[in-house]
């Protein structure tokens, strides 16, 4: 796909005082710059038209935009690519573990796992369409009750990609009960990076991430920690954000600093799956805020120096570098896109964490249709062709580096998430606030880029 069109600068740049100075961002690229105040007046000019401006005017409208353009705001937009370059691959449904907020279980569903013909199949075929490289996530259901299939498609992928001349990197979510010697030696040699889930500290984590009969399972991650420090360290941390630990964050943090991981993350419960029927799971959208700014300012203060606050980085990241690095934050998400998911029954989604039961699920089966007859679906068109510049997003200046909230968790193909809006507007504010005065963020990004998530 080539360059897209140039929307007119009046649409695309936008300017919000930060203190003592201006900040001049481009609402489609996401790159933006600091201006002093006194510039204001000529940067209205962006909003005329150069043909109804006078000579003499129209030259200064030029040299500010080539100025702009130096920053990367104004001009052509980058070429977008719709190729696909990440495979999710839920090997099974299966869990020793019963989490009450797991977004991946349904209750009308049986024990499956994937077939591992099919998933070397798919695997070749995605390798055979992406463009350079591509990733391959395990997932499940955990991923460990059948790492034997684990094992066959690295070593199955690593052969085509080797013919093909293309990069495949691994990765995976697990909950670490099951590691072994010989799992985590398999993990080191093909360079499988694992995540794992994770609540925080035992009070926060055993209230929903529980087993089947209803105990905790922090002991379990403290087990595997003990047996295993090294490996466990160097996977990454995720929490899943509910009613049981949204309003410490801060404390979290800490934790996960004190055991000595290399950072965490968080994914904001999602009211799918087992998650359907239990109204306690949900978090106070003000609190979780309020707990959120607490975090951003033990960061400015240098608390979490070289350890990676991904809640705090990933925002960071997007309003310095722009969008693109992560795919849930930027216009047009990776869903349907870049991305697909596989199942363990073999249907196909465009991201696997869209409801399933909603009307922008089930691309297809693999046993009945390829990957590419998938990507070319009506319902994956569909999902591409979400537009939330119909609404609210239309009109914001953190279009590009908020990317209109996730699609799985909008209401409506064009519409939103309330909770990550609120959440976006507050990160943005605060941390273009806090850049405009000092580097403090910056350098904080860059000192953890050799050990984010």
């Amino acid at each position: 796909m080539g360059a897209q069109p140039s929307p007119a600068a009046s649409e695309r740049i936008a300017v919000l005082e930060r203190g003592s100075k201006l900040l001049v961002m481009d609402r489609f690229t996401g790159r933006s710059v600091f201006a002093p105040t006194t510039s204001r007046q000529v940067l209205r000019l962006l909003g005329t038209d150069e043909d109804r401006l006078p000579p003499e005017v129209a030259g200064v409208r030029r040299k500010l935009k080539a100025e702009l353009a130096n920053y990367g705001i104004g001009g052509p937009l980058p070429a977008r690519s719709d190729t696909l370059n990440t495979l999710i691959l839920k090997l099974t449904n299966a869990c020793n573990y019963a989490c009450t907020y797991c977004y991946d279980y349904e209750p009308e569903e049986t024990a499956t796992t994937l077939e591992l013909d099919i998933a070397i199949s798919s695997v070749t075929e995605a390798l055979e369409s992406c463009s350079k490289g591509l990733q391959i996530v395990f997932h499940g259901g955990e991923p460990f009750l059948v790492f034997n299939h684990i094992k066959k498609i690295v070593l199955a992928g690593e052969n085509v990609a080797g013919r093909l001349g293309k990069q495949l990197i691994f990765a995976g979510q697990t909950n670490l009960s099951r590691l072994s010697a010989e799992t985590i030696s398999f993990s080191r040699e093909h360079a499988i990076h694992w995540g794992f889930s994770l609540d925080g500290p035992t009070r926060e984590n055993d209230v929903f991430r529980v087993l089947r009969s209803g105990g905790g399972t922090h002991d379990r991650f403290e087990k595997a920690l003990a047996e295993f420090p090294e490996f466990v360290r160097g996977c990454s941390a995720m929490a899943t954000i509910t009613s049981a630990n949204y309003d410490n964050l801060l404390g979290i943090s800490r934790y996960f600093q004190a055991v000595g991981l290399r950072g965490w993350d968080w994914s904001l419960f999602q009211p799918i799956g087992r998650g359907r029927s239990h109204s306690q799971l949900y978090f106070e959208i003000d609190r979780l805020i309020d707990s959120w700014n607490e975090l951003f300012d033990a960061v400015v203060d240098g608390e979490f120096d070289g350890f990676a606050v991904s809640p705090i980085i990933k925002y960071v990241d997007n309003f310095i570098n722009g969008p693109g690095r992560n795919m849930c934050m930027r216009k047009g998400c990776g869903a349907g896109r870049d991305l697909l998911s596989i199942s363990s029954d073999g249907q196909i989604e465009a991201c696997d964490c869209i409801d399933p039961h909603g009307p922008m699920s089930n691309l297809g089966n693999t046993k009945l249709v390829t990957l590419t007859r998938a990507h070319n679906s009506d319902t994956a068109k569909l999902i591409r062709s979400r537009d939330v510049e119909k609404g609210v997003c239309g009109t914001c200046i953190w279009l590009a580096v908020c990317g209109g909230t996730c699609l799985a968790r909008a209401q409506t193909l064009d519409g939103i998430c309330e909770d990550e809006c609120q959440l976006s507007l507050n990160a943005f504010d605060r941390i273009s606030s806090h850049l405009s005065e000092s580097t403090r963020l910056s350098d904080y990004l860059n000192g953890c880029y050799g050990s984010r998530n």
